[in-house]
């Protein structure tokens, strides 16, 4: 046994190094690269490593149910899509997709969870925090070269939509294996992964949304499973449950009116103040909520507006009505001179409800660490 642990060490270190290594390739040959290094893990792993019988019994219900949540996840997705819109999609099939991207990807997740299958099977921490080391920089060679970690926009993307999404998803990944087999994790992973080189339209869902739905869905998956199928776990009674379920479900609803505003793709929307222009009225680093409205402006009303592709927030000085449409001139209260200029309503984003005081100053702060 202990010569089994060793080498499972051995064996997760030197295929780390080779992922950081494989993460330095271009993306149209990372798929590919990656995938002969799954590849040859898996068949490592199941030469090195002795299999063992998984814990519990209803296999089958599990990969049903892996394979009803991922159809709901996308369910979701295109359901979000009826009111984001969507975006016609340019990544289906091709002969040159197939063979650089769909192949490769279909190989990387059977390989990747016949190898986790193996390695969890060596029941000491290092190896299973390795594992998860391991199977999270496997997922995230999948993303190699499309982000921009230079820009800030692109780095908090990458952290969350990559990064954060990736351990959650193989955190449950780690639970489901050695318990359930890995039919219902490649299920699932399939299912997820290659839709987008099927269907003919992708949602233009907001992508922190997505990103957080990434990171939050795996903990769902996981807790029903915990709680329904887990025949070691004690059975809680019904009002435990639904106390459980209720604390859940707020809690995701105050997320995702939190990203709901963040976005500015509803009724409301948040900003952070980058200048000093409205310093009588709100600082640098606080955050204005604003309500998604162009009517009923008047001289006063402190508004959000567009001017040349920049959010502006600043106060409305005066309004001419012409034939032609209204124009609003503005100013920032602590500035000497109107804007140059004036607006237009199709320019009015919005108007300002109330702030939130130096709420967003830490994210100027990791903002001008990037310019």
């Amino acid at each position: 046994m202990k010569k089994e642990r060793t080498k499972a060490l051995a064996f997760e270190s030197i295929l780390t190094i080779a992922l950081f290594i494989c993460a330095f390739f271009p993306f149209y040959k990372a798929s590919i690269i990656l995938a002969l290094i799954t590849t040859f893990g898996a068949i490592a792993s199941s030469l090195l490593l002795r299999k063992k019988s998984n814990t519990f019994t209803n296999k089958k219900q599990i990969l049903i149910i892996m394979i009803v949540f991922a159809i709901l996840y996308l369910a979701l997705f295109y359901t979000l899509g009826i009111y984001s819109g969507f975006y016609r999609n340019t990544s289906m099939l091709s002969l040159k997709r197939i063979f650089v991207y769909i192949i490769p990807t279909i190989v990387v997740i059977i390989t990747t969870e016949i190898m986790r299958d193996r390695l969890l099977t060596v029941n000491i921490r290092a190896s299973k925090i390795l594992t998860l080391i391991l199977t999270v920089l496997i997922d995230i060679n999948l993303f190699t070269g499309s982000f921009d970690l230079s820009k800030l926009n692109d780095f908090l993307l990458f952290m969350g939509f990559v990064i954060f999404s990736c351990l959650s998803s193989n955190i449950l990944y780690s639970y489901l294996s050695p318990r359930y087999g890995i039919k219902p994790i490649i299920a699932y992973r399939l299912i997820l992964s290659l839709y987008a080189f099927i269907l003919p339209v992708i949602p233009d869902v907001y992508i922190y949304f997505r990103t957080f739905c990434r990171m939050i869905y795996p903990l769902v998956i996981y807790s029903y499973i915990e709680n329904y199928y887990n025949p070691d776990k004690e059975v809680k009674k019904y009002s435990e449950l639904r106390k459980d379920n209720i604390w859940f479900i707020v809690s995701i609803i105050i997320v995702v009116f939190f990203i709901g505003i963040v976005s500015c793709k509803f009724s409301y929307g948040a900003l952070i103040i980058g200048s000093s222009s409205m310093r009588k009225e709100m600082s640098k680093g606080d955050i204005v909520v604003y309500k998604a409205t162009k009517e009923d402006l008047e001289v006063g009303d402190v508004i959000v507006f567009n001017k040349e592709d920049i959010k502006v927030v600043h106060r409305i000085v005066k309004i001419d009505k012409k034939d032609s449409g209204i124009r609003i001139y503005t100013k920032g209260d602590a500035n000497q001179n109107n804007d140059d200029g004036f607006i237009t309503e199709e320019d009015v984003i919005g108007k300002v409800e109330f702030k939130i005081s130096k709420l967003g100053k830490i994210t100027l702060w990791i903002r001008s660490q990037f310019e």
